[in-house]
Parts: structure tokens; sequence; C-alpha cells
């Protein structure tokens, strides 16, 4: 999908992948840590298996 939208430029497109990855690492270890520093490790990870359940359930409601 990003490769049809970029106009079949393949070096484009990894460039576009590797700095979302790299932006999204960054940003999400600095989140992370805060949250279980503020809050513990046990209540983030209930709280990102919530987060994922959902993220699935509305993606299985979607792709319907």
């Amino acid at each position: 999908m990003l490769l049809a939208a970029l106009g079949d430029q393949r070096g484009l497109t990894a460039l576009v992948g590797s700095l979302s990855v790299g932006v999204e690492d960054a940003l999400g270890g600095i989140i992370s840590a805060c949250a279980i520093l503020r809050f513990g490790p046990r209540r983030c990870m209930i709280a990102g298996s919530v987060l994922a359940a959902l993220g699935w359930g509305i993606c299985l409601l979607l792709s319907r």
C-alpha cells in the first residue's frame, strides 16, 4: 500500500518505512518508561493487553 502511494519507488518506500519505525521506537520507549515508572510494570502490562485486545476487536469488526 505504501509502495503504491509513493509511485513504486522502492528506495523512498524503504526510507519512509525505516524512519517511521525509528521514530515509533524512540517515542514508544520514552512513553513506556515514563508510564512504568509512574504506574508500575503490572498496571502497564494490563493496560497494554486491554488496548491490544480492543485494537484486535475493532479491526475484526471493521474488516467485515
